[in-house]
């Protein structure tokens, strides 16, 4: 499948908020659950509004991930932009995921991110993964991630262990 990635913008809201509704279920086998509440419309919209100020001040970058026709598949993001250093994270919707989506996205990412404008925002990308994650690992170390490091973090009272990798852009 071709996919294109798209920086988010305004008019992404409610297709992005229908995307993360649809992977809900699916998302939260993964990664902790962002609550009732991320789900709402007028909290999605807020929380909308600060991603696009975070990305006006080159604080972070936050793509979606579509097919040709403009339907969201997934997103892929840079974040916690400093010292020219951003941590990627991707999803990838639950029907497209084994279909190398995710791989791809990472490729596109890291290709644009060696080209204007983005040349001079970063020299290198920081990754986390789950340790039962291996799908994830397969992804980043696909891309040339190298695996650099181990952490454990506990959110809502539940300790998860993460492998960091790393990649140089320049």
């Amino acid at each position: 499948m071709e996919i294109l990635l798209k920086k988010l913008d305004i008019h992404d809201k409610e297709s992005l908020l229908d995307f993360e509704k649809r992977n809900r279920t699916y998302f939260e086998k993964f990664v902790p659950s962002r609550g009732n509440d991320y789900y709402l419309k007028n909290e999605f919209k807020e929380r909308h509004k600060q991603l696009l100020l975070e990305q006006e001040k080159n604080e972070s970058l936050f793509f979606l991930i579509q097919k040709r026709d403009g339907t969201i598949i997934g997103r892929i993001n840079v974040i916690d932009i400093q010292d020219q250093i951003g941590e990627i994270g991707y999803r990838i919707g639950e029907e497209f995921v084994g279909g190398k989506v995710a791989s791809q996205a990472v490729s596109l990412l890291c290709q644009q991110l060696s080209d204007p404008p983005f040349i001079n925002m970063l020299h290198s990308l920081k990754a986390k993964t789950l340790v039962e994650h291996i799908a994830s690992q397969r992804v980043l170390e696909k891309n040339h991630f190298k695996k650099i490091a181990t952490e454990e973090v506990t959110i809502n009272n539940q300790t998860l262990n993460f492998y960091i990798y790393e990649y140089q852009l320049l």
